[in-house]
């Protein structure tokens, strides 16, 4: 009897993780992302935020080496300080584009760590797969790290130190990772402002005088296209403008502090 039970419970056990696993897919989100022109972003945030200041700040930076090796691999290491706010500091490891769709799931279900599949649609633009995975940082590590006192390898974990050494084709010398940064980030998150029907985020990030504004929501990947019409509707109903830079914001950053 004790062995039929136990049969009866590993078919349960089974049954139920395989339901887990298929919810862990339907889960997956795009993330659609309005760019818009950041020497407006003072009229922009006026107009959105109704004069609010941010209650979250970030000092964000980038991890590679002068050549900028990692990125070539689609490939990027980031830490997040808070300045104000609430969330943690965190580290990231995350690989963008189409060799992300041939990631393993495996790493979806790392102990200790928020991994997860997700796109990026910047608006007018096609979707960008990736995958990334976050874990916590204790206060005060990420600037040891940009003083010199730390290791940039000590930012991340075993799990993340194999997903970066598996895809950065055999590039990469930890020793040879440099801090780039800060950019400095403002985070504004408004509950279904007037006119459209989600929430949104918006991200300021200042690198050096340089300023990009990002109007973002997460939605189901059936709902993209649609949300992303009536985001860019919303927006330049306000009188915002669409950036007319051909970077990114990572990319951006990147570049800009590799020179320096």
């Amino acid at each position: 009897m004790r062995s039929l039970f136990t049969g009866y419970f590993f078919v349960l056990v089974l049954i139920t993780s395989q339901c887990f696993g298929k919810a862990g897919t339907d889960t997956e989100k795009v993330e659609v992302k309005f760019e818009a022109q950041g020497n407006t972003s003072d009229e922009v945030l006026t107009q959105l935020t109704s004069g609010k200041e941010s209650k979250e700040k970030r000092d964000v930076y980038f991890y590679d080496t002068p050549k900028l090796a990692l990125a070539q691999h689609h490939l990027f290491l980031r830490a997040r300080k808070t300045t104000l706010g609430d969330a943690p500091d965190d580290s990231t490891v995350k690989i963008r584009g189409e060799i992300a769709n041939n990631v393993s799931d495996n790493w979806l279900h790392l102990e200790g760590a928020d991994s997860k599949r997700e796109s990026d649609m910047v608006v007018g633009k096609p979707k960008v797969p990736s995958i990334s995975i976050t874990v916590v940082q204790h206060s005060g590590e990420i600037d040891d790290v940009k003083n010199g006192k730390r290791s940039v390898k000590k930012l991340f974990s075993r799990d993340q130190e194999r997903f970066v050494e598996e895809y950065a084709g055999g590039t990469i010398e930890w020793e040879n990772l440099k801090p780039m940064g800060p950019e400095k980030a403002e985070i504004w998150k408004l509950r279904q402002p007037p006119g459209f029907d989600r929430n949104i985020t918006i991200e300021r990030w200042n690198v050096d005088g340089k300023l990009f504004l990002e109007i973002s929501t997460k939605v189901d990947p059936k709902e993209a296209d649609r949300i992303a019409t009536n985001l860019k509707d919303f927006v330049r109903s306000k009188g915002i403008k669409e950036s007319d830079d051909p970077k990114t914001k990572t990319d951006f950053v990147l570049s800009h502090f590799a020179q320096k």
